[in-house]
């Protein structure tokens, strides 16, 4: 009987290790786990950023393009306007 009991006591104190060691390694997944899923957030959100500067950078380039066409384009019209009709530039041209 004494045989049988202590035979129970161990059964049940592996049992407990068992389900110890099986929580710990649970935690351990969850944390690695969790580890790399903020990760896979920061890289995101550090993308997010680079695309969001990207595309800032790229309006003000669009702005600046268009400022200079703007300017470029007052520069022709005021030192080499474009005739109105035929007869004008006609003229124009035998003066």
């Amino acid at each position: 009987m004494l045989e049988t009991e202590a035979e129970v006591h161990r059964e049940r104190q592996k049992l407990k290790d068992l389900l110890e060691s099986i929580k710990n390694k649970r935690q351990e997944i969850f944390a690695r786990a969790e580890e790399k899923a903020r990760k896979a957030a920061q890289r995101v959100e550090e993308e997010l950023k680079e695309w969001l500067r990207q595309q800032r950078e790229e309006r003000k380039n669009l702005r600046l393009a268009t400022l200079q066409r703007r300017e470029i384009q007052q520069v022709k019209e005021k030192f080499f306007p474009v005739p109105r009709n035929r007869k004008e530039s006609l003229r124009t041209l035998s003066v």
